[in-house]
């Protein structure tokens, strides 16, 4: 046992008190929000449009595709945990730059890749690019914003995500009708994403700068990964990938299996979703900023858990809607939130290897929760199972919510009381 302490939050003393935004935190939230659209709302929401394409192009059975997309996920994983930890010793905007090239060069390499094993890896280089790019771009803005305004700053890259997935819906399904010399239209769309990701990358390299607090302090980001409260974080956010991934895998599903909606009718209800989400990072941020993340977090869930059960057991047509409206006003709001209380937890510099590890964490709930709601799907027979499912995880998250704690108010106490110390 030693007495050395653990690592302290970000001191209230360092937290801007001066709330008026600086000019130059704005176009790191652009850039944020251009990595979100680019990292996340092309590159792994694409995949909705693309994976039944490229299945049909390689002639692969469902479990080959689902590899593809897995592989995909897998370097997310990889390149978010790596990612957050290389960004704080060597800095944000070499990361971002860094993770965004590698990114486009994964995107065009797959774009001409000929079988889908050399795809998958190609998908995995992509998946590492975005990963390691999108952890310190969603935590940049709010080492920016005055401490007062983090709940809104974290919701910027989110925002982009949105935009993105929108993007996708509207442009995609045009792009994929075409063939350009030998190109088929998924082909196309990898090369656009991989544009998207260049000129993504680019700015990145030359607009980032790293935030003033992340330069002045130090600590040990395994001692903070020790603590409780990230632990308890990173349950919590693994609730949310749970319950949201159940919900969104087989929201198609539900509609033309259980209530035999024709995809057109589908694509328009979540396309609506689509647009909803937007903004709901920033909005649901900015409440936080008001009434605590804690009890943000913990609404989010309860609204979300309602989403998912009117989904299930309301065979009324226009509870689709319903459950689209609930679903599209929270989307994005839990892991701008997360990323708030994170950075409320912790030093600035820490901030980027913790969130990789929280990213982590809650990709076990992405990667869970389609597969157990597909068991009980097969077990029951029932499409309505799926959204049954994600509306247990989402209450069982909401619980997990109102139970964090928020960032302690008296910093030089918790620093020397014994729980403080090893």
């Amino acid at each position: 046992m030693t007495n050395s302490p653990l690592p302290k939050p970000l001191p209230d003393r360092e937290e801007h008190l001066d709330e008026r935004i600086p000019p130059y935190a704005w176009i790191i939230g652009g850039v944020s929000a251009l990595v979100g659209l680019t990292a996340l709302g092309l590159s792994r929401f694409a995949y909705a449009l693309l994976l039944p394409l490229m299945r049909d192009s390689f002639s692969l059975h469902s479990t080959g595709a689902g590899l593809l997309s897995s592989a995909n996920l897998c370097g997310f994983l990889v390149g978010a945990l790596v990612g957050g930890a290389f960004a704080a010793r060597v800095g944000t905007r070499s990361v971002i730059s860094g993770g965004l090239a590698l990114g486009t060069l994964g995107a065009a390499l797959t774009a001409f890749g000929q079988g889908a094993t050399s795809v998958a890896g190609w998908q995995f280089l992509v998946g590492c690019g975005a990963g390691a790019a999108m952890i310190p771009a969603q935590n940049l803005p709010m080492l920016w914003f005055p401490a007062a305004k983090r709940g809104f700053a974290s919701g910027l890259a989110t925002a982009g995500v949105g935009i993105g997935v929108v993007l996708v819906g509207i442009g995609f399904p045009w792009l994929l009708g075409q063939e350009v010399n030998g190109l088929t239209g998924w082909r196309l769309a990898w090369l656009g994403i991989g544009g998207m990701l260049l000129i993504a990358a680019l700015l990145a390299g030359l607009l980032l700068q790293e935030a003033p607090q992340a330069k002045a302090h130090s600590g040990d980001a395994g001692e903070m990964m020790k603590t409780w409260r990230i632990w308890h974080l990173c349950l919590v956010y693994l609730l949310f990938g749970f319950s949201y991934l159940s919900y969104v895998a087989f929201f198609g599903a539900v509609l033309s299996g259980q209530r035999h909606w024709l995809p057109g009718a589908s694509g328009r209800a979540w396309a609506l979703g689509g647009i909803l989400s937007i903004p709901s990072g920033l909005l649901w941020g900015a409440l936080s900023d008001r009434i605590g993340r804690r009890q943000a977090i913990g609404l989010v869930f309860s609204v979300q858990a309602l989403s998912y059960f009117v989904l299930a057991a309301w065979m009324w047509d226009g509870a689709v809607y319903l459950s689209v409206v609930l679903w599209g006003v929270t989307a994005w709001a839990t892991p701008a939130l997360v990323a708030a209380l994170a950075t409320d937890y912790v030093w600035a510099r820490l901030v980027h290897p913790v969130m990789g590890f929280v990213n982590v964490v809650g990709a076990i709930g992405q990667i869970s929760g389609p597969i157990v709601a597909g068991y009980v799907i097969d077990r029951s027979g029932s499409f309505a199972a799926a959204p049954f499912i994600a509306a247990s995880g989402a209450l069982l998250g909401a619980i997990g919510a109102f139970t964090l704690s928020e960032k302690a108010r008296n910093r030089r106490k918790e620093a020397s009381s014994p729980r403080g110390k090893r």
